[in-house]
């Protein structure tokens, strides 16, 4: 379990030593994508028709 922290941990690491890298528009580019990411999987709206609905339906 404690491989799995640190090979986390690493790739954390090295994701932000990219970021820090990245100039504005490539850093403008990460953070649309992500929050698409987080809007489509995890909003309100996205919850109830991945997860409630279906069990709704059934």
């Amino acid at each position: 379990m404690i491989n799995w922290y640190l090979n986390l941990a690493s790739n954390i690491s090295v994701l932000l030593s990219d970021y820090q890298a990245m100039n504005s528009q490539e850093r403008q580019q990460i953070r649309e994508r992500a929050r698409k990411i987080s809007v489509d999987n995890y909003s309100w709206e996205s919850v109830v028709k991945n997860y409630i609905n279906p069990l709704i339906e059934r």
